[in-house]
């Protein structure tokens, strides 16, 4: 008897991609553009850390410049005035 011929195995067909909603492509388009103006808003990571150098500096001088005027009215209030001794000196004389 005569064996039949083999048959090559049948393909699969490829499938479509399913549909997507219009809804679901405006959305995506839409994070897509959101994304890419956050991107071009945000400063360079060089920029990031040279604001932060100054906030610093300027956190820090403002602090010196408060404690430095706290100084001066701590001194003022427990010490007596240099010019009004003066003045009670020069009167006896």
């Amino acid at each position: 008897m005569k064996r039949a011929a083999k048959r090559g195995k049948s393909k699969t067909p490829s499938k479509r991609a399913p549909v997507r909603s219009k809804i679901k492509k405006v959305a995506a388009k839409a994070r897509k553009k959101l994304a890419r103006a956050r991107s071009a808003v945000r400063p360079s990571s060089k920029t990031r850390t040279r604001v932060k150098r100054v906030a610093k500096r300027a956190a820090t001088a403002a602090v010196v410049a408060a404690g430095t005027a706290a100084l001066g009215t701590a001194v003022a209030e427990l010490g007596p005035d240099r010019s009004d001794s003066e003045k009670a000196a020069e009167e006896p004389k």
